[in-house]
Protein backbone atom coordinates (compact mmCIF):
# COMPACT_ATOMS: atom_id res chain seq x y z
CA UNK A 1 0.00 0.00 0.00
CA UNK A 2 1.30 3.10 -1.00
CA UNK A 3 1.88 5.95 1.52
CA UNK A 4 0.55 9.38 1.10
CA UNK A 5 2.51 12.48 1.36
CA UNK A 6 1.28 15.95 1.49
CA UNK A 7 3.01 18.63 -0.72
CA UNK A 8 4.97 20.84 0.52
CA UNK A 9 2.23 23.99 -0.17
CA UNK A 10 -0.32 22.43 1.41
CA UNK A 11 -1.76 23.24 4.78
CA UNK A 12 -5.18 22.77 6.87
CA UNK A 13 -7.94 24.97 6.88
CA UNK A 14 -11.00 25.53 8.00
CA UNK A 15 -14.03 25.39 6.00
CA UNK A 16 -16.54 27.62 7.40
CA UNK A 17 -19.92 25.43 7.85
CA UNK A 18 -22.04 28.86 7.53
CA UNK A 19 -20.18 30.30 4.55
CA UNK A 20 -17.85 27.69 2.64
CA UNK A 21 -14.59 30.07 3.30
CA UNK A 22 -11.24 28.32 3.54
CA UNK A 23 -9.01 30.18 5.95
CA UNK A 24 -6.29 29.56 8.27
CA UNK A 25 -6.92 29.00 11.82
CA UNK A 26 -5.64 30.67 14.55
CA UNK A 27 -3.26 29.60 17.41
CA UNK A 28 -6.44 29.06 19.42
CA UNK A 29 -8.74 26.23 19.38
CA UNK A 30 -11.65 28.53 17.49
CA UNK A 31 -11.19 30.87 15.18
CA UNK A 32 -14.05 33.51 13.63
CA UNK A 33 -14.41 33.97 10.19
CA UNK A 34 -13.11 36.56 8.46
CA UNK A 35 -16.10 36.46 6.06
CA UNK A 36 -19.56 35.89 7.86
CA UNK A 37 -17.87 35.77 11.33
CA UNK A 38 -19.04 32.36 12.22
CA UNK A 39 -17.04 30.55 15.33
CA UNK A 40 -15.13 27.81 13.49
CA UNK A 41 -13.72 24.85 15.62
CA UNK A 42 -12.26 21.84 14.75
CA UNK A 43 -15.70 20.37 16.10
CA UNK A 44 -18.16 23.24 13.94
CA UNK A 45 -16.61 23.05 11.19
CA UNK A 46 -14.31 20.98 8.54
CA UNK A 47 -10.54 20.84 8.22
CA UNK A 48 -9.85 20.47 5.14
CA UNK A 49 -5.81 20.15 3.52
CA UNK A 50 -5.19 23.39 0.94
CA UNK A 51 -2.60 25.05 -0.65
CA UNK A 52 -1.56 28.06 1.13
CA UNK A 53 0.11 30.08 -1.96
CA UNK A 54 -1.53 32.59 -3.82
CA UNK A 55 -2.45 32.01 -7.46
Amino acid sequence: MASFQKPDNAELFFKCSQCGNLFEPKKQSSTDCPICGNTCSPDTCKMVDSSNEDY
